[in-house]
């Protein structure tokens, strides 16, 4: 699965190709205007476009929030004109999905993907000399790598279940039930 997954922000925005189960290209803390450019570049060759999507926990927020909100919804404007399947992906559930708790910070969901690619620092980030497949993921990175694992990790689960749907369906046809 190749996917374009994007954490937005209000004047710059992070976001990291993903493609088989591998970091193929990043772009930290680029412009708005240069995320669009790239969504324009990547997004038709991608199964799916991710941005986070913002939540409310009951707390005040800023006009750095709304902004972030309304880049985001630039985003999916661009990617759905571009005729390319987008979809938001919420904190909670990256937080659920990679560390099986609501509560947990970025250090935790940073420590879950470094053991999914390696098991330790050195062996999935690695160093200059010796890199690892997270060697080019630093600060907002970490969260676009997220959003696109988590969205793997989903679809796996959502896959058997579409699978038994469509068993249940094909089961009902010429039933009282069924079509």
């Amino acid at each position: 699965m190749r996917i374009f997954a994007i954490d937005p922000g209000n004047k710059v925005s992070t976001a990291v190709l993903f493609d088989q189960g591998a970091v193929r290209d990043c772009w930290k803390d680029a412009n708005n205007e240069t995320m669009r450019e790239a969504i324009k570049t990547h997004a038709c060759h991608c199964d799916v476009v991710l941005v986070e999507d913002i939540e409310s926990f009951g707390m005040e927020v800023g006009v750095s929030v709304f902004r972030t909100a309304q880049w985001a919804g630039r985003f999916e404007e661009l990617t759905l004109s571009l005729g390319a399947e987008m979809q938001y992906v919420k904190r909670s559930d990256v937080k659920l999905t990679l560390c099986r708790n609501r509560t947990a910070k970025d250090k935790n969901i940073r420590a879950a993907l470094i053991e999914m690619f390696g098991g330790d620092k050195e062996t999935a980030v690695g160093k200059k000399a010796s890199p690892g497949p997270l060697y080019s993921i630093s600060n907002h990175a970490w969260s676009a790598l997220a959003l696109a694992v988590t969205w793997e990790e989903m679809e796996k689960d959502r896959k058997p279940a579409d699978e038994d749907r469509r068993k249940i369906e094909e089961a009902r046809k010429g039933t009282p039930f069924g079509g």
